[in-house]
């Protein structure tokens, strides 16, 4: 993907290179196809409800982040947080999203206000602003 900077992080995963990212979703792919499914989005299913976002901007080589736990950030997810900072030390953007998701199917709401359900963390590479960590 374009803009993806690797290794990456995905939800305690770590990818390489994009060579193997791109073997892991073919495998994916053809498992479904073997199982007689489609590999499908899921989240096409809701609409999106943004309830907060939340934004650290870190200058090159930062890692610390000021009372990471009143947002919501986990010991676990500072840790991880700290290793994908000594990857990719540019400068860099976490942003935390606390969503819901309405489904468009049912009545259902899932999620709610209270944690941040996702953390993203976003570092400026030499051809822009690339996804370098992903946690649900």
């Amino acid at each position: 993907m374009a803009d993806i900077a690797y290794p990456f992080n995905n939800n305690g995963s770590r990818v390489k290179t994009a060579e193997d990212d791109s073997t892991e979703n073919t495998m994916l792919e053809e498992e479904a196809r073997r199982e007689g499914r489609k590999k499908k989005n899921k989240l096409r299913q809701y609409s999106v409800v943004i309830h907060k976002l939340t934004l650290f901007e870190l200058n090159h080589g930062e890692s610390s982040l000021i009372n990471p736990k009143d947002h919501g950030i986990t010991e676990q997810n500072i840790e991880r947080f700290l290793s994908v900072r000594k990857d990719h030390p540019e400068r860099c953007c976490l942003v935390l999203v606390r969503a819901g998701l309405e489904s468009l199917q049912s009545k259902k709401i899932e999620g709610d206000a209270s944690d941040a359900d996702m953390i993203l963390c976003y570092v400026m590479k030499a051809d822009g602003w690339k996804l370098v960590w992903f946690e649900k």
